[in-house]
């Protein structure tokens, strides 16, 4: 999945991946890796606790799923179902 959202995102010229695991794991560095992108002084030090609210599979967390993916079948958003 992640590698067919990249494939999808390359068409823009300026992305930065954030990975949650990643935002997980050490935030502090993940949040300089962004306000750096952002050309934000890295001294503002921005840090906050993240908690994932939804369920891992976006068909258990969207409740009308089935058409959303009827929907976009056939478009590049597609690839960003599950």
């Amino acid at each position: 999945q992640d590698k067919r959202f990249c494939r999808s995102a390359s068409r823009f010229d300026n992305t930065k991946t954030i990975f949650y695991e990643d935002l997980q794991t050490d935030p502090q560095r993940i949040m300089t890796e962004i306000l750096e992108f952002l050309d934000v002084d890295t001294e503002c030090q921005l840090s906050s606790v993240f908690h994932k609210a939804t369920p891992d599979t976006l068909s258990s967390a969207i409740s009308n799923y089935s058409e959303l993916a009827e929907f976009v079948a056939g478009t590049e958003l597609e690839s960003m179902l599950d």
